[in-house]
């Protein structure tokens, strides 16, 4: 996310925004694929409920969806997080990995990739 050109702080973020940021993700989606365009999300969606959206909104319009998960260990995302200029609190990325549910076809997908580091 930005906020106007600036690097993004988590004092910037307001849960009222979220809802905003999803409704918007959620147009631009249907959008595309009611144009018949290819769609790819590049997501953070860790749980089964949180890919739940997605998978709906493919489904009501009679489309097909696939996931390429990328499968990498904790250690290996805390140590790439470190170098990274606009770096998240190490709890962010612990408290992801914990909630971690690997994608299954039962969820609704055509196809599940997993590509391990």
């Amino acid at each position: 996310m930005t906020y106007f050109g600036k690097k993004w702080k988590e004092e910037y973020f307001h849960e009222t925004d979220e809802f905003l940021v999803k409704h918007v993700e959620r147009k631009i989606i249907e959008q595309l694929l009611q144009t018949n365009q290819k769609v790819l999300i590049d997501n953070t969606s860790v749980t089964v409920s949180s890919r739940k959206n997605c998978i709906g909104i493919v489904h009501n319009l009679k489309k097909t969806i696939g996931i390429i998960f990328l499968k990498v260990p904790l250690r290996e995302c805390l140590k790439r997080n470190e170098s990274r200029e606009d770096s998240v609190p190490g709890i962010v990325i612990t408290n992801l990995a914990a909630a971690l549910v690997i994608p299954e076809i039962g969820e609704g997908y055509k196809e599940v990739l997993i590509v391990g580091s």
